[in-house]
């Protein structure tokens, strides 16, 4: 198993500093490679908010540099990187709402992670950046944790009101803003040519399902620099149509 990987994040039309972050990055294992990538929307102020997705970001890649090769040592199992990357998130948390306190300010950061292991993959969630699958159509893997999308789910919000819904920003967890965090985690299997992809939320206001798709559709990304091509693409046409937040997304395609 091999990967093709790309990129891409900009500030948007209005922000003088990016709060995104996102770290993407591979390792070998068995003679195949392992993918993994974080996607992390920083808030709460200009510095502190991209102080939140840094300080997330970097823990995380530490942890593949120098944890989960202790997993791949003991016998690789979904359930230990489960383990490892809620206990990390709850220190993260704690640690961000302590600094928050010491500096009399508010910081937070939604957060996003996959990693693909012999065509298994893992992806786990805080806030609402989004993962997504894009095989002969395109589905969202994670459920975002907000207001809006609780309401859609007991049924009191369509999601064509949550579009223009006054609470659509609103997130019900959030790491370093929230009491007490609870990532969701889902698994499922990648096959060949399958694409998943990381975004913030800026990445998808502007743009729908559709135009993702048309644009980042598996037999459309034949290299690194093509899928980075076509990132950049619907970047612009975000910046186009206005987009004020930060635009962010990541592309892991099995080759």
């Amino acid at each position: 198993m091999d990967f093709l990987l790309s990129a891409v994040t900009d500030k948007g039309v209005k922000k003088a500093v990016n709060q995104d972050a996102v770290t993407l990055k591979t390792a070998g294992y068995k003679n195949q490679k392992i993918a993994f990538a974080v996607l992390c929307d920083g808030m709460g102020g200009l510095e502190q908010g991209e102080l939140a997705s840094t300080t997330v970001i970097n823990r995380f890649s530490s942890w593949f540099s120098t944890e989960f090769p202790k997993i791949l040592k003991n016998g690789y199992t979904h359930g230990a990187v489960k383990e490892d990357w809620q206990k990390i998130l709850l220190e993260l948390n704690a640690s961000l709402i302590e600094y928050g306190k010491a500096v009399h300010g508010n910081l937070g950061t939604t957060f996003v992670a996959v990693l693909i292991v012999d065509n298994r993959y893992i992806v786990a969630n805080v806030g609402d950046s989004r993962a997504y699958m894009l095989d002969s159509d395109i589905y969202q893997i994670t459920k975002d944790q907000s207001v809006v999308a609780r309401e859609i789910a007991m049924g009191r919000l369509t999601e064509a009101e949550a579009e223009t819904d006054s609470r659509k920003n609103i997130l019900l967890q959030c790491v370093g803003a929230t009491g007490n965090i609870e990532p969701d985690f889902f698994e499922g299997t990648i096959g060949e040519k399958n694409v998943i992809m990381l975004c913030s939320d800026g990445f998808r206001h502007k743009i729908s399902k559709q135009e993702i798709y048309e644009y980042l559709r598996p037999d459309s990304l034949l290299s690194n620099e093509q899928a980075e091509q076509n990132i950049r693409k619907l970047t612009e046409i975000n910046r186009q149509r206005g987009e004020t937040d930060d635009i962010t997304a990541v592309l892991i395609k099995v080759i």
